[in-house]
């Protein structure tokens, strides 16, 4: 229970559980001093500071006044300290629902430019005394971070690719004509240690059971007999064409993949599924060309895209095969992973195989509870969080053959669902030719470089408060160069004008148009 008392000077205080919150004397002048001693490691204002425990507001007062050009949000965690707050954050939360109403807030709040920077507050006092939901409020934030953190490094390594790609994508795409589809069962196989244990199942699947192949996963199922019937290809990078290779002798199996894929090599034999993800680059093109796609919210993991495709096709249920999202010992896939020729071509006398797959897998893993003989890796505990958060409010019922020891919140399917018959869904109508599509897409990068002339302006401008065009700058810059682009906001916060990060940011987007025009005229 929270006790409301005066401190010695007149100012609020509170207590509870016979703790006192705040100074017995100057309320105030404490929490200014907590802020200027926390902040004095800071080279730079953040721009943005979360305060978890904001209490009667001392601190969202001495953090406006400290940074004035910073945005401060503020985690309250008694809703009786909250009623009587004295000062206002720029957002506030207090509430009961941690996992889905706060992570929410974060998610409206927070964009991932806020994460370069961002700068937690804990107000210890408050913290200890409502540990259990700080603690809460506290892991959400982690998991949060965590993601978000993983979407800029993701762009910081694939952005400008994904932009590449999806220019020569555009351009040789042959769009999918038809599908089996309609309301059947789809199974979802995933390349994780135990797909191999579900393979006698996948194959005797009915006739009215449709199977999709994540990229990963193709070869297993080729060297089992079990063709799939479409491919889900979301990564952008060079080595993920290997898995896609087996396909060269396999042209009747569509794939489903946004432009930004590295799937260009397979995309003149293969037809193609155009997924839109929602990007600058995705809606500029699709729409200046006129490709049909599927729109579908980004994901961090393709098996989150194969289950939203999966409903927005209409399907009637999802089985996920091979979606462990942990490792078996040293082993994170099954044996006939298109990797595993690569590793073992790097393996040597001194380094030997077992080895490489005990540095890579094994090192950067830990066991999933301490009695447990597989292990989880930081990234794809990322992933599992994203599907114990998605499990509830998924995009169609879905459960998984043979689970592993990772709680994902979805349900073990014991067996396949009886035969359903299938239809045909007709995703395309129809695209322009590809000499047509490379001019619409040599127009789309002049306008995208003439658009990035307003990056100088953009910087100068905090992301929520830009226009329309310095918005526009600012996205290609992030996708072109998200290191240069952070190292130029960084810059421009410091209270300085545009120095060598904004002049470096500027020659690094016009070499990138030079080269991206370059590959449109020597596209076939």
């Amino acid at each position: 229970m929270v006790d409301l008392i005066r401190a010695r000077n007149g100012q609020l205080s509170a207590a509870a559980n016979g703790r006192t919150l705040y100074s017995r004397y100057d309320p105030a002048a404490e929490a200014a001093r907590f802020v200027t001693r926390e902040l004095s490691a800071q080279s730079t204002e953040p721009p943005v500071v979360l305060i978890v425990g904001a209490g009667l507001g001392y601190l969202s007062a001495a953090v406006r006044a400290a940074l004035p050009r910073s945005r401060s949000i503020a985690i309250h965690l008694d809703t009786t300290l909250y009623a009587n707050r004295l000062a206002n954050a720029d957002h506030q939360w207090c509430g009961e629902d941690v996992r889905t109403d706060f992570a929410r807030f974060l998610e409206t709040h927070l964009s991932d430019e806020d994460i370069d920077g961002l700068f937690v507050l804990q107000w210890e006092p408050c913290v200890r005394v409502f540990s259990d939901k700080a603690q809460a409020i506290l892991g959400t934030v982690r998991d949060f971070l965590d993601r978000r953190s993983a979407t800029l490094a993701t762009e910081r390594h694939f952005g400008a690719r994904w932009v590449a790609n999806s220019v020569r994508n555009a351009i040789e795409a042959r769009p999918l004509r038809q599908l089996k589809g309609g309301r059947i069962p789809v199974i979802v196989a995933a390349a994780g240690p135990s797909l191999c244990d579900s393979l006698a199942t996948i194959a005797g699947r009915g006739a009215g059971v449709a199977l999709w192949a994540l990229s990963s996963a193709v070869p297993i199922l080729l060297q089992a007999g079990c063709p799939p019937d479409l491919v889900i290809a979301t990564d952008a990078g060079y080595f993920a064409a290997e898995h896609l290779r087996a396909l060269a002798t396999h042209p009747h199996i569509p794939i489903a993949a946004p432009l930004s894929a590295r799937t260009a090599l397979l995309l003149r034999r293969n037809q193609t599924l155009v997924i839109n993800q929602g990007s600058w680059y995705e809606r500029d093109l699709l729409q200046r060309i006129g490709l049909p796609s599927v729109q579908l919210p980004p994901h961090g993991t393709v098996a989150g895209t194969a289950w939203y495709l999966a409903a927005a096709l209409g399907a009637g249920e999802v089985i996920f095969a091979g979606l462990d999202l942990c490792l078996r010992d040293i082993h994170s896939h099954p044996r006939g992973h298109a990797f595993e020729p690569l590793l073992r071509g790097n393996a040597r006398r001194l380094r030997p195989y077992h080895h490489i797959l005990f540095e890579r897998n094994f090192v950067p893993s830990r066991p999933v509870h301490p009695t447990a003989t597989v292990r989880i890796s930081r990234p794809l505990s990322t992933y599992a969080a994203w599907f114990r958060s998605a499990a509830a409010s998924g995009p169609v019922k879905a459960a998984r053959l043979r689970p592993s020891e990772v709680d994902l919140g979805l349900p073990e399917c014991h067996r396949l669902p009886r035969r359903v018959t299938a239809a045909v869904v007709r995703p395309a109508a129809g695209s322009p030719a590809p000499i047509e599509r490379r001019m619409a897409v040599s127009r789309c990068v002049d306008q995208w470089r003439r658009q990035a002339e307003a990056l100088a302006d953009a910087l100068a401008v905090a992301p929520g408060k830009r226009d329309r065009a310095q918005t526009r700058a600012a996205e290609i810059a992030r996708s072109v160069d998200t290191a240069g682009y952070l190292r130029a906001l960084r810059e421009r916060r410091s209270g300085g004008c545009r120095g060598d990060a904004g002049e470096q940011l500027e020659q690094q987007l016009a070499r990138f148009f030079d080269r991206l025009q370059l590959a449109v005229e020597r596209a076939p």
